[in-house]
């Protein structure tokens, strides 16, 4: 068996651009197309306007011995769902990302899990989100608040010409 990548392989491109339609469809078809969701099995039903709603049915990674998600899988759903609710609260040609992430968890969270986010608040630079995940009986399982920084796009991306 070769140990070399399969270079006819697709390589799987995604448009970081943010929709110039900044409808909340728009926002929920842009959002479910980022990688980076569907790998951590995150399905989007409504985004915008400082809110998000989501649902994960079915972990990414295996679950811990109680059947619970681990908290690093957690806190990695909490963290993209905060870029999420985040985005559309900003100016178009800005993206944002993680500067600071605080999670506490209260209960196993035990899939389907329900996931809440909403803006707290939007400056210029930052951008401070709460992300809430719920079990299928509505009890709230983890808390997270992150400080996301508001970066130019070709800054964050990389694409910026020197």
């Amino acid at each position: 068996m070769s140990s070399e990548p399969d270079s006819a392989a697709p390589v799987e491109t995604w448009d970081s651009t943010t929709p110039e339609s900044r409808t909340p469809e728009a926002w929920r078809r842009w959002a479910t197309e980022m990688p980076i969701t569907g790998a951590l099995n995150i399905e989007i039903g409504e985004i915008g306007e400082g809110r998000l709603l989501a649902r994960v049915t079915e972990s990414a990674l295996p679950l811990n011995p109680n059947g619970s998600l681990h908290g690093g899988t957690q806190l990695a759903i909490a963290d993209q769902c905060m870029g999420l609710v985040a985005i559309p609260a900003i100016e178009p040609g800005f993206v944002v990302v993680s500067a600071g992430v605080h999670a506490s968890f209260h209960r196993p969270a035990l899939p389907p899990l329900t996931i809440r986010g909403r803006v707290l608040s939007t400056g210029k630079t930052l951008v401070q989100t709460e992300i809430e995940l719920y079990d299928e009986r509505d009890r709230l399982c983890t808390s997270a608040y992150g400080t996301m920084a508001v970066l130019a796009h070709d800054v964050a991306t990389g694409e910026r010409r020197r």
